[in-house]
């Protein structure tokens, strides 16, 4: 009896936090990564911040501020060429905006980081 409690409480709890975190955002993707790991997703991104540290394969990395149906999504790398990272600097914005009048939607593949940290990424490709 207790297990069927305990579980119909998990349940309700996954439940009302997958009701909560704002679709199309990194923390939305991250709820349940297996179910997009090499597959196409779409990020709703307010801004990016460039990250100054250099990728060895010639990559570029920018950092975007995920946020959609009015609350913050959470942060997630874009990973890039230069010439689609500054494509995509250039859409989203680099500048932090309070009121989120701006959203652009981003597509790209959602990867995992092969680095012990096990960090979560989208590859921006097109």
């Amino acid at each position: 009896m207790k297990t069927s409690a305990i579980l119909g409480s998990l349940f309700l709890a996954v439940s009302v936090l997958a009701q909560t975190v704002p679709i199309f955002t990194a923390d939305y993707y991250r709820v349940n990564p297996t179910n997009y790991v090499d597959k196409e997703v779409t990020l709703a991104v307010a801004y990016v911040q460039p990250i100054d540290h250099a990728k060895n394969d010639g990559m570029q990395e920018l950092r975007a501020n995920t946020y959609n149906q009015n609350r913050f999504g959470g942060h997630i790398s874009i990973v890039a060429s230069p010439e689609i990272a500054k494509r995509v600097a250039q859409q989203c914005g680099v500048m932090h905006v309070w009121d989120h009048s701006h959203i652009t939607l981003i597509h790209g593949i959602f990867k995992k980081d092969d680095a012990p940290t096990g960090a979560y990424y989208v590859l921006v490709n097109k």
